[in-house]
């Protein structure tokens, strides 16, 4: 299999299959494209779970976050630190970006939401958060 990839983040951009077609290793390099050759069997999904580091095909890592879900009461709050730097997240589609690798959540109010982190090249992950009555 051929992977046809960005080296600027290792995100690949397309896939052929073998039987690989005679002379497409040329048309690659004639048009600049970055690419490997593997003999790893890996279907569609190859295009969420992998990505290309250091030449090499590598699974891309979960997302460092602790928490699948956090509860809180009224007032109470909750530092997630360690994100990545920096660090995309959506709270109820609105994106915040995060550069110092913490995110304080809290609230006033009740409320449920869910907040997704996504940074390449970790997997996206989502929190679930409920803020309670105190």
């Amino acid at each position: 299999m051929i992977v046809v990839f960005d080296p600027a983040d290792g995100r690949i951009q397309q896939t052929v299959f073998d039987p690989i077609p005679p002379g497409l290793e040329r048309v690659l390099t004639d048009n600049g494209q970055n690419f490997l050759f593997t003999h790893q069997e890996i279907g569609p999904s190859i295009y969420d779970d992998y990505f290309v580091s250091d030449g090499a095909l590598t699974r891309r890592p979960d997302f460092p976050i602790p928490h699948a879900e956090i509860s809180l009461g009224v007032g109470e709050g909750i530092a997630l630190e360690g994100l990545p730097q920096p660090c995309r997240i959506f709270v109820e589609g609105a994106e915040i970006v995060v550069n110092d690798g913490e995110l304080t959540i809290e609230s006033d109010m009740p409320a449920e939401y869910e907040i997704l982190f996504d940074q390449w090249p970790f997997k996206p992950a989502t929190v679930k958060v409920t803020i309670n009555e105190a």
